[in-house]
């Protein structure tokens, strides 16, 4: 019988002390693309994140305490939620839970822990990287494989192309 070997082209990778595992699978090309989006949604996130401070600001501009617990509290709620929606498109990525493993030392000594902001971009920072290793060599051996130059003799340029479309049509 015969039998297709594939490469399966797994990276595993350490994310915290007790070796928990983020494995990508470099076949994946998706993983990069989402990896991408994250970034925008990331933006997309600390604009909206900067937008709510300011309507925070804006509602308790009145307030003349020093400290306003209800102004700080809303402070924190914002920043809160935006750690929260970063970590769950990092989920999206990366798998499900990969921020409790990730932080998994911190969700032991707090399970309702949230990572900040600071924390978060830290991690990302950190993939950037790997992405590039582990997708970057793939999307250039998959170029190399598929380039034109290399597929031989029945390869046209685009000018080629057009040129015999025209004379086909003029037979």
């Amino acid at each position: 019988m015969e039998r297709l070997e594939r490469a399966t082209n797994l990276l595993e990778i350490s994310v915290n002390k007790q070796d928990d595992l983020l494995v990508l699978d470099c076949n994946d090309i998706t993983v990069f693309s989402r990896f991408v989006h994250l970034y925008e949604n990331i933006d997309k996130m600390s604009e909206s994140a900067k937008k709510e401070m300011e309507e925070v600001k804006q509602k308790f501009k009145d307030i003349e305490d020093d400290v306003n617990p209800a102004q700080l509290m809303a402070y924190i709620n914002v920043h809160v939620m935006t750690s929260q929606k970063i970590m769950e498109e990092l989920d999206k990525v990366f798998g499900e839970n990969f921020c409790r493993k990730v932080f998994r030392e911190n969700y032991e000594l707090n399970p309702d822990f949230v990572p900040d902001e600071i924390a978060l971009a830290e991690l990302v920072d950190s993939l950037v990287p790997i992405m590039e290793k582990a997708y970057g060599e793939r999307i250039k051996r998959t170029q190399n494989k598929y380039n034109a130059g290399k597929r031989g003799k029945h390869t046209k340029t685009k000018d080629e192309l057009i040129q015999e479309f025209k004379e086909s049509r003029h037979e």
